[in-house]
Parts: C-alpha cells; structure tokens; sequence
C-alpha cells in the first residue's frame, strides 16, 4: 500500500481527496452524496496535521495520528512486517491475512470485525438490520 506517499489509484470528484483502495473510495463518494441529501450532517474536525491533510474532531485522534509520521508502531505483523499504532489495527489486519471478514449487504466494503461492520452499516447506509 502507498500510505502517506501521494501516490493513489482513487480520486474523489467533487473534494480532489485520494484513496488506494476501492472499498474507503465508495464509502468517501457515498459520504459526499449523504451529506448532499441532507442524510448526514457535517462534523466538525478542528485539530489538523501539520504533515498531511488529515483532520480530527479530538485532539487525542491527532496524537495517535502523528505516530504514523513518527513511524512509532508498537505492534507489528508477524507475517508481512507492517506496523501499526494500536493493537486493534494489527487485529484487523491479522484477519485479513487468514481471510476473515464482513461483508457488507449493501456495498462492496468488508471489515474485520463485525462491530466495524454494524458502525459503516449506521454511519454509511443509516441503519442496522433487525438482529433476531
């Protein structure tokens, strides 16, 4: 993956943002056509990187964030070496490599964890089907 290098494969339309992988394109274009609807309201992120465009609505967020210019990963796969900032980041990406994943029903995104999946199935197709 091309992190942080400027080198992407996706680019959004309308704000110019760029991804390297298809499935966070769709949800960010998905995003942009919520909030036109008026589904979706705008939140507000006033802590920025100093390093890139990122922004946060905590400045906690921000902390955690500049250790991946910092390259301070505490946990790193066993597999193919990639490091990460917080333990559930490596979870997830451990999942990937044994082909564990959620799907969602009404996209093309997978997650890791199933309460990844319930959070994109609130935030990005507003609502969760029933459990029963």
């Amino acid at each position: 993956m091309q992190l942080h290098t400027g080198k992407f494969s996706y680019f959004c339309d309308e704000c110019k943002k760029g991804f390297n992988c298809k499935g966070p394109y769709k949800e960010h274009i998905l995003w942009h056509q919520m909030l036109a609807s008026g589904k979706i309201k705008k939140i507000s992120r006033p802590f920025s990187c100093r390093r890139c465009d990122k922004r946060f609505t905590a400045s906690s967020s921000l902390s955690r964030h500049m250790q991946i210019h910092t390259q301070q990963f505490r946990y790193n796969c066993v597999t193919c070496g990639k490091g990460f900032v917080q333990r559930q980041e490596l979870t997830e990406h451990l999942n990937k490599h044994i082909g564990r994943s959620f799907p969602c029903q009404f996209c093309s995104s997978r997650f890791a964890f199933e309460k990844a999946l319930k959070s994109h199935m609130r935030k990005v197709h507003g609502d969760v089907p029933n459990e029963g």
